[in-house]
This record gives structure tokens, C-alpha cells and sequence, in this order.
């Protein structure tokens, strides 16, 4: 330490500090030639144990360089933060950049930086809002087509006289209950449905013809509604990925690895400030100060765990509704499909009892004739 004589011989530092002597070093520990912390003589903040040891005849004082903990690399954000998060992250710097007169200087930059996130997160909420009418319109069309599944239904029964049984009832609903076919969003229940539309035009019963265009109308409006939501969909993921989040993110990226290394050089450029060598460090968060790891009162933890197993629980609910529904609809396909199977095997031993009566009656016939 500056000052300080000691008898003996010198002794091993510790932690990679350095000893430096300095022979008639002026009164004032301050007036050092050197700007560079790593330089001999800067004015640092000493360290308790690192110390040079001279024969206290010699004359010469000692100064200690100090070792301070290492700096911490600048956090990158995640391309899969949300626009919360990267506000968040940003209004922290800005907020420590602010409160220090030495990096006030670096505030207007991440101000700038949040104008371009207040215009990239409108261009992405336009995206959402559009992705959202998208399902709605998709959800619309698929309601429309299931209404007039119940008109077919009710239509096919006047026709066959309520018999759920009669070949052209079973030709287009097979033996399942309407709303099987009704179950999936479009998917394999438009493409059912629009094989529809040739035997409802070639129908010789005028209910079921008229039925034909009103088909082709909802098809149409169900496949543009699907391809409007597929592009819509892609175009918020592109945004995300490729578009504008990512240049965001990117940008942003490139201004706090950039401040960071001028931050970090304040310390060398300012040695009588007496800051240490990871001043850089407090103005980023790091993980340790990013999510619950931040969080001091065991209250905040418990209440962040409480709202994510209320989450959990309903995710798992819904998975399991889901899980439900599929097998539910797997057990109805199955039965459909065995009663299919059983009209067409019941057809398969009409037709050959039929053909065996006949025979039987030509036979008996014909022994009738020759018994004459």
C-alpha cells in the first residue's frame, strides 16, 4: 500500500496482482504520469493482502496494483425474446446510463433504439392483428361449412324418409353421427365435403341439386380463408425470423456489445474516478439479475412459481381435452368404418342369399315341371 514500509524481503502476491516500487513518489497519490490502470503508479483502489515487502532502510514505498473481479461478456438478447423483454433489457441500460455522469454520454443511443422498437413492434402488432382476423375468417368459414352439413343431414333424411340407413344417406355421412365429420377444422372435413359437390350436381332429387352451388360458394370462401392464413402466419414468422424483430434484435445487439467496450474503457480513461475494472458490467443486466434469478423476496419467487402452475395446469388440461377429443374421434372413425364394413357385407349376403333363392326357386321349378 502507498506509504507503507515494511521489513524483509518482497513476497508472492496473490491473484495476479503487481507490485510496483516507485522511489520518491510525491505526497499526493494522485499526480501519476500515467492514464492507464494497468501502467505502474496508477492511482487504483488497493486491494487488503497484495503488497510488496522492502527493507524498510531502502527508502522506497510501495504501490499496490490491485486485481478486481474479471468483467462479465455483455449479454446478447435471444432472436426468440419478446418485444417486452428487449424493451425491458433496453429501458434498464438506459435507466443505469442515466444515472452516471461518466455514461450519461451513451443515453441518447438507446433512446434512438427505442423509436425503432416502438416502429417495429407496430409493424408486428399489424401482423398479429392480421394473423388473428385470419383465424377468425378460417373459424367463420368452417361454421359455415358445418351449418350446411346439418342442411344436407336434414335434407338426405326427407329424401331417404328419416332412414339413416338408405344407401344415398350412407353415401355421403356413411353410418357415423354429422358431427364427426364436423370435428377437425376444414383439413379432412373440406376435402370430404368437397368431393360433395359432383353427386349433389348429377342428384336427381331437385333438394339435394339445389344444394350443389351453395357448396361450391362455401368451398371457395374455406380455401381462400386457408390461404389467406397460411400467408398470414408466414408472414409473422419471416418478421420474427428474418424481417424486422430480427434486424431489431440485431441492431440492438450491435449497440450494447459497442457501449459496453467504450464503457469498459472509462475506468483506464478516467483513473481518478477510482472505478473498478467491471464498471461496464452494472449497466447490462446479467443472468444472475435477468427473470426470477433478479427476484429478493421469497413472496415474488412463490408468486412467479404459483402463476406458471396455474399455466401448467391449464396447459395439461388442455392437452388432455385435446388427447380426449382425438380419441374420440379415432373410436367414432373405427365404428364408422366397422359399420360401413358390416352394410357392405350385409349387401355382400343379400346379394348371394338373393342369388342362392333363385336358385333354389329354378330348381324347385324345375322339379315341379318334371314331376308333371
Amino acid at each position: 500500500m502507498i506509504g507503507e514500509s515494511l521489513a524483509g524481503s518482497r513476497a508472492p502476491n496473490c491473484d495476479g496482482a503487481k507490485s510496483v516500487s516507485v522511489t520518491d513518489i510525491p505526497k499526493s497519490a494522485t499526480q501519476f504520469s500515467s492514464s492507464s490502470p494497468f501502467r505502474r503508479g496508477a492511482p487504483r483502489k488497493p486491494s487488503v493482502g497484495h503488497r510488496d515487502e522492502l527493507p524498510a532502510a531502502s527508502g522506497l514505498q510501495t504501490v499496490t496494483e490491485p486485481s478486481y473481479p474479471p468483467r462479465m461478456p455483455v449479454s446478447l438478447i435471444s432472436p426468440l425474446a419478446t418485444f417486452g423483454e428487449l424493451l425491458d433489457e433496453n429501458s434498464f441500460s438506459l435507466g443505469e446510463l442515466h444515472s452516471h455522469p461518466l455514461a450519461a454520454v451513451f443515453a441518447p443511443q438507446f433512446d434512438a433504439f427505442q423509436i425503432k422498437w416502438f416502429a417495429a413492434n407496430a409493424a408486428r402488432a399489424a401482423l398479429v392483428i392480421a394473423l388473428g382476423k385470419a383465424n377468425g375468417t378460417l373459424s367463420a368459414t368452417d361454421d359455415a361449412i358445418d351449418d350446411f352439413l346439418d342442411l344436407l343431414d336434414r335434407t338426405l333424411l326427407i329424401v331417404t324418409k328419416n332412414d339413416r340407413r338408405a344407401p344415398q344417406y350412407v353415401f355421403y355421412f356413411g353410418t357415423a353421427p354429422v358431427h364427426v365429420l364436423k370435428q377437425p377444422i376444414h383439413g379432412e372435413e373440406l376435402a370430404t365435403v368437397g368431393g360433395f359437390v359432383p353427386s349433389l350436381q348429377a342428384s336427381p332429387h331437385p333438394t339435394l341439386a339445389v344444394l350443389a352451388p351453395v357448396l361450391v360458394t362455401l368451398v371457395a370462401k374455406a380455401d381462400a380463408a386457408i390461404a389467406q392464413h397460411l400467408a398470414a402466419d408466414q408472414a409473422l414468422k419471416d418478421f420474427d425470423m428474418l424481417g424486422g424483430k430480427k434486424a431489431l434484435i440485431d441492431g440492438d445487439n450491435v449497440l450494447r456489445q459497442t457501449v459496453y467496450g467504450q464503457l469498459a474503457a472509462i475506468p483506464h480513461a478516467n483513473p481518478t474516478a477510482m472505478l473498478p475494472g467491471n464498471f461496464a458490467d452494472r449497466f447490462f443486466r446479467h443472468e444472475a439479475r435477468r427473470g426470477v434469478a433478479a427476484l429478493r423476496n421469497p413472496k415474488d419467487v412463490q408468486a412467479k412459481l404459483d402463476g406458471h402452475k396455474k399455466k401448467m395446469e391449464a396447459a395439461q388440461k388442455h392437452l388432455d381435452s385435446l388427447a380426449a377429443r382425438a380419441a374420440q374421434k379415432a373410436a367414432d372413425k373405427k365404428v364408422a368404418l366397422e359399420a360401413a364394413a358390416a352394410v357392405e357385407q350385409g349387401k355382400k349376403d343379400k346379394k348371394a342369399a338373393d342369388d342362392k333363392l333363385k336358385e333354389l326357386e329354378k330348381a324347385a321349378k324345375a322339379a315341379k315341371q318334371k314331376s308333371k
